[in-house]
């Protein structure tokens, strides 16, 4: 997964997470791939941080570090 948020394209990502989400609970890792995904393909994360927050997974010193990279 953390290879995937680096490397994989954006739609890779999204489908992965998608399908994890029908087994798992989302957590900070899904999250931490999404948002990698989306700022490499210069996409919005304000979405990504919405749905991190509805779900309960707080920001935390990764995600700030993630956002610099914007």
């Amino acid at each position: 997964l953390n290879w995937l948020g680096n490397r994989g394209e954006l739609e890779e990502v999204q489908a992965l997470v998608r399908s994890l989400r029908t087994v798992v609970p989302a957590n900070r890792n899904l999250y931490h791939a999404l948002i990698k995904a989306n700022i490499r393909d210069r996409k919005d994360v304000d979405w990504v941080l919405e749905s991190m927050k509805a779900d309960g997974v707080e920001e935390d010193a990764k995600v700030e570090k993630i956002l610099a990279m914007r």
